[in-house]
């Protein structure tokens, strides 16, 4: 019987870190994306909102990391600006809203599925409201008022291609759309 050599060893080793850290990463990654899915279920429900559109807009908006702020005042796992929240706080009988609050998943998820529910009354009459309500969320309403035409409330597609004059607002409504047909062919929710 032949003894290993060091260099038999060594790629047995690389092989296993090769093939080891990419499951690994999988397993973080699939653990930190589900650690939330109860919260999201009791704020969705709350708000008579998709779970699976919810934890889209979380996962394209934090990644699920509770503790992030945007660049423009945004916090917490959907990114919610002080506005939203503090209009979240009146409509529920509270005052204005401390924004560390914000940085409590659960609170967070229910201030941004009520703001992100919202979006979606707005459209309701569109055919499909989603990309609509989307594209507010990310952009704000005043934005969205420029880009919405006859047709984007009757074809969606349409309303992404041809009507969102950001890019980046393009992509943000592309991924979470994408990101939520994920969750939803999964069985998540």
């Amino acid at each position: 019987m032949r003894r290993f050599t060091g260099a038999v060893w060594f790629g047995l080793l690389l092989g296993l870190f090769i093939l080891g850290v990419p499951l690994w990463r999988m397993r973080q990654s699939s653990l930190r994306e589900s650690r939330f899915d109860a919260l999201i279920l009791w704020a969705a429900a709350e708000n008579g909102v998709d779970p699976a559109l919810v934890k889209a807009v979380a996962w394209r908006e934090s990644k699920f990391d509770p503790a992030v702020r945007g660049r423009n005042g945004e916090i917490g796992l959907m990114q919610v600006m002080p506005t939203p929240a503090n209009e979240w706080a009146a409509a529920h009988g509270g005052r204005e809203m401390d924004p560390s609050r914000l940085f409590d998943p659960l609170t967070n998820l229910r201030v941004g599925s009520w703001h992100l529910t919202r979006a979606l009354q707005n459209w309701a009459h569109a055919a499909d409201p989603v990309p609509l309500a989307l594209a507010q969320y990310n952009a704000g309403r005043g934005n969205l008022l420029k880009w919405v035409d006859a047709a984007s409330m009757g074809d969606g597609e349409y309303f992404v291609c041809e009507r969102i004059q950001f890019a980046s607002t393009r992509s943000y409504v592309r991924d979470i759309l994408r990101q939520c047909r994920t969750y939803r062919q999964r069985g998540e929710f």
